[in-house]
């Protein structure tokens, strides 16, 4: 009689803790999904107050002083992009460079998804690179 009790009381304790398990497997994925919600609106709050609309006139005013004039909105336009280019490129750079160490630093512990981590962040490194080079060739 007591170890049927025992043996009812273990399992009640097991299925409890089942339970108790799958609630807080299920409370953390909620809590994950928000926290990814909230940096997620957070994000397109800041990309939507970083847009900025500029009109570029001669200083004449009037109708179409920016459509005629306006050689001091394209020297500000070329100091700008002959500014941030070299910039796209050496960030670049620096993006191969961690994909190598990543690379090299998973050779050594013979890890495979850190080698492929390590491949991706060169490729990323090298298409950021590619676009700092050719967008020279568009914008100028």
């Amino acid at each position: 009689m007591k170890t049927e009790s025992v043996t009812s009381s273990k399992s009640t304790i097991v299925t409890a803790k089942t339970n108790l398990k799958e609630k807080e497997i299920k409370l953390s994925t909620w809590v994950k999904a928000k926290k990814a919600m909230i940096i997620s609106c957070i994000c397109g709050a800041c990309f939507d107050a970083m847009t900025m609309t500029a009109h570029a006139t001669d200083g004449g005013g009037g109708a179409g002083a920016g459509a005629s004039g306006g050689s001091g909105a394209d020297a500000k336009w070329d100091a700008v992009i002959n500014f941030i280019l070299p910039w796209i490129t050496r960030l670049g750079g620096v993006v191969i460079l961690i994909g190598a160490v990543e690379f090299g630093l998973a050779f050594k512990s013979d890890d495979a998804e850190g080698k492929t981590r390590g491949m991706r962040t060169i490729i990323a490194g090298c298409i950021v690179t590619a676009v700092g080079l050719s967008s020279s060739t568009f914008l100028s």
